[in-house]
């Protein structure tokens, strides 16, 4: 059987994409075109196989099923299993979309992430100032019009991100995921500076967020391995640290770069502008 790979950069990290089709292989490297590769620590590597199976009973909206250490995956055209070390596998069929095969190589990355110590976000991350800003919400809430309105950013990503613990604080990281009706993402870490709760107003406005409700918030973005019962005491550990040592707001907020003006204030009481 041939064999065709080549390195996906996630973060500060790698994984090796293996496929036994080739014509597969050149779309899923034409699909993370804006990647870069410049780093050389490996997380993982996934096996992707071609095969006959229908799988035309699985929901159009991927599943995650956990089975102690193993995490199962389903999904139109394919069904995957991520083991607890370097075991990634997914079965894709002919009329496979290649939305399905990155939702499965995020399942892996949330899994081999978390596994180093930190954690993939569903989150939009930006570098602004050598300061990183984290932007969280439900899909609706804004988090790519935040990135689309914030030109003098350097968008790390408008949907998924990676946080791993520095010396000092935790750092924010750029990940290749994306789809067309996205911000293209971009490159690099900065340390995290600031975590934002966005909700749509009709004014921009900053208020406090409690330190459970911080937590809480932040868990509900945590892909993966927040449905697995093991991993819960270790993941209100690393999300009890990371809002420790990061500024926790909430921003309501119109759709225009406006916002800005209230964060470079520095001001952590409630402001309006």
């Amino acid at each position: 059987m041939a064999e065709y790979s080549f390195k996906l950069p996630i973060g500060d990290y790698y994984l090796i994409i293996n496929s036994d089709q080739q014509d597969l292989h050149q779309r899923l490297k034409q699909w993370f075109q804006f990647a870069h590769n410049t780093s050389n620590l490996q997380i993982g590597t996934i096996s992707i196989f071609s095969t006959d199976d229908d799988f035309s009973s699985h929901s159009p909206t991927p599943t995650t099923e956990w089975q102690n250490q193993d995490c199962h995956y389903f999904a139109r055209g394919c069904k995957g299993i991520v083991g607890a070390n370097d075991l990634a596998i997914l079965w894709v069929n002919f009329q496979i979309d290649l939305i399905y095969i990155e939702l499965f190589i995020r399942v892996v990355t949330a899994i081999r992430i978390f596994n180093l110590g930190g954690l993939l976000v569903h989150a939009a991350g930006l570098e602004r100032n050598n300061q990183g800003y984290l932007f969280t919400g439900p899909s609706g809430a804004g988090k790519t019009t935040v990135c689309r309105v914030s030109t003098d950013c350097n968008i790390l990503n408008d949907d998924m991100v990676i946080l791993y613990p520095g010396s000092s604080s935790w750092i924010i990281s750029a990940t290749p995921f994306w789809n067309p009706t996205q911000v293209p993402p971009g490159t690099g870490s900065v340390p995290l500076h600031m975590i934002l709760h966005l909700k749509q107003a009709k004014q921009h406005k900053i208020e406090n967020v409690s330190f459970s409700k911080a937590i809480a918030d932040l868990l509900t973005h945590i892909p993966a391995v927040s449905q697995n019962p093991l991993h819960t005491s270790l993941l209100l550990q690393r999300c009890s640290e990371i809002v420790t040592k990061a500024v926790v707001r909430e921003l309501q907020f119109l759709p225009d770069s406006g916002f800005w003006k209230l964060l470079n204030q520095g001001n952590n009481s409630m402001s309006e502008i």
